[in-house]
């Protein structure tokens, strides 16, 4: 499973809607025994939340 692109409008970020999606797409996958490669830009703030989210 891939998950290519995951935004979030401006008044959505902040409330925990990003990881619930990131949550749901691990769980799912792990349910299915199916490997997951979540990436983020160089430098973007979005490191650190798919780093302590995929752990």
């Amino acid at each position: 499973m891939r998950l290519d692109h995951l935004y979030l409008l401006s008044e959505h970020q902040g409330k925990r809607v990003g990881a619930l999606v990131l949550r749901w797409v691990l769980e799912r996958s792990a349910s299915l025994g199916l490997a997951v490669r979540v990436t983020a830009l160089r430098n973007s703030k979005a490191n650190r939340f798919v780093t302590v989210l995929s752990c």
